[in-house]
């Protein structure tokens, strides 16, 4: 993981730290077998003792399988390890006939007297192999299996640096937050100061479905909902797009409950240009995306988000079934926005929904609708951003103060109707023939 180096604890790195990232990288550089040999007895010397057997498995060319025996043994210094430090190790694996390779790992150095000696000892004794791991190829190593850091290392990092190195980590390998570090960020939330990590939270904890127990996007403040909102439309598209870990329509789900935050937040205008142009704000360069195959697929789905949400509280119109969520994320949807205290084959699914439309009852929102429109949520397309962006806002700034009430408020015009129940079965009636011809 390039330049992580800074972010990485070398210094106060403990012995036990140490040998926990060998054991993960060496299974991570694809050894078959890893032993942590000096676990059954405990960490009883300063540098945890001689540590790590691994086997690596390597084809020959005629097709057979050659075993190699590793031994990784960990030094864990302040400062350079002892040339004699080094002599011990080599002498003591002498000894062990079926040994391919000895690595001697330090979080610090070897002395350049350490270096010539081995180089001239390696002369004489050709086998085993004798590598010297210092700080310097540690990082290396790090950067070219970050999995193993993410894995061992990122717990000893400080708040900041561990979540710099985690949304690295998302980046550049396409790998999730695990629930751990969710759990720990969220713990930590006030301290968050990182748009892009948001987005990366919110795309990690997507499938939990549980927006309304650690609402992401509400975290945001006004500098970053605009990095946010730039991120969910490059960065996370980009990571999805590459990595096989990740999800394109997840992406559109994520960037859809950041955008719909943004929209509270920033001016209109803002979100509407960042929107048609994000990588203009990224990198001061125009790289336009496709309006059709994302920036309006996010809108609908917000919209549709709100439909269902908004509609389970309205009496004007009734959705069945959901356009985009149900059941649970219906009853607390509102509840994403608001900012928390600091501290098997089912078969093929019929995408339609029927919507039953009372003209005569006002818009919960307060929306002045003419009677040709149904509802503000429910567009055919798309013409104007900005137009939308503002819907957006409005609505989910009211259904945050009232999140429910509205039905109840404006049913009474249909049950003080005399001729409610005609109504509901006169437009019913129009609309199934349809329905059963689709």
């Amino acid at each position: 993981m390039a330049g992580m180096k800074d972010k990485l604890p070398w210094g106060s790195i403990t012995a036990a730290l140490l040998e926990e990232l060998l054991f993960s990288l060496v299974h991570h550089m694809g050894a078959v077998e890893v032993e942590w040999r000096s676990s059954a007895q405990g960490i009883t010397t300063s540098d945890g003792g001689r540590d790590i057997e691994a086997i690596f498995e390597q084809v020959t060319p005629d097709g057979d399988v050659k075993r190699e025996k590793w031994w990784i043994d960990a030094k864990r210094r302040n400062g350079t390890v002892r040339p004699g430090d080094v002599k011990d190790v080599v002498n003591n694996s002498a000894a062990e006939s079926d040994l391919a390779c000895v690595i001697i790992a330090t979080n610090g150095s070897f002395s350049n007297q350490t270096h010539d000696w081995l180089k001239q000892y390696c002369i004489k004794n050709p086998y085993p192999v004798i590598k010297l791991w210092d700080g310097r190829k540690l990082q290396a190593l790090v950067d070219a299996h970050p999995a193993a850091a993410a894995e061992t290392l990122v717990a000893a990092l400080e708040f900041d640096q561990r979540i710099e190195f985690l949304s690295s980590y998302f980046t550049e390998s396409g790998r999730v937050l695990s629930p751990s570090d969710l759990d720990y960020a969220w713990e930590n939330r006030a301290r968050i100061k990182s748009g892009l990590f948001i987005v990366q939270a919110a795309y990690s904890d997507f499938g939990g479905l549980n927006y309304h127990e650690r609402p992401w996007a509400a975290l945001l403040d006004g500098s970053m909902a605009a990095e946010a909102l730039i991120h969910a439309h490059t960065s996370l598209v980009s990571c999805a797009a590459h990595w096989d870990t990740l999800s394109i329509e997840r992406a559109c789900n994520v960037a859809a409950y950041i955008t719909a935050q943004a929209c509270c937040l920033l001016p209109s205008d803002l979100v509407a240009r960042i929107l048609v142009d994000p990588y203009h704000f990224l990198v001061g360069k125009s790289e336009s995306p496709s309006i059709e195959a994302f920036v309006k697929p996010v809108l609908f789905r917000i919209l549709a988000e709100l439909a269902d949400a908004c509609g389970s509280d309205c009496a004007r119109i009734d959705i069945s079934p959901p356009l985009a969520i149900q059941g649970s994320e219906v009853d607390h949807y509102w509840k994403r926005f608001e900012r928390p205290a600091d501290n098997g084959d089912e078969g093929e699914n019929d995408a339609r929904s029927l919507i039953i439309i009372n003209s005569k009852i006002p818009c919960a929102v307060g929306f002045e609708l003419p009677s040709s429109v149904s509802c503000p949520l429910l567009a055919d397309d798309i013409v104007h951003i900005e137009d939308v962006v503002r819907t957006i806002d409005r609505v989910i700034e009211f259904r945050k103060m009232n999140p429910d009430g509205q039905f109840r408020k404006f049913g009474r015009v249909i049950l003080e109707d005399p001729r409610a129940a005609e109504i509901v079965n006169d437009v019913v009636g129009d609309l199934l023939p349809e329905w059963n011809e689709k």
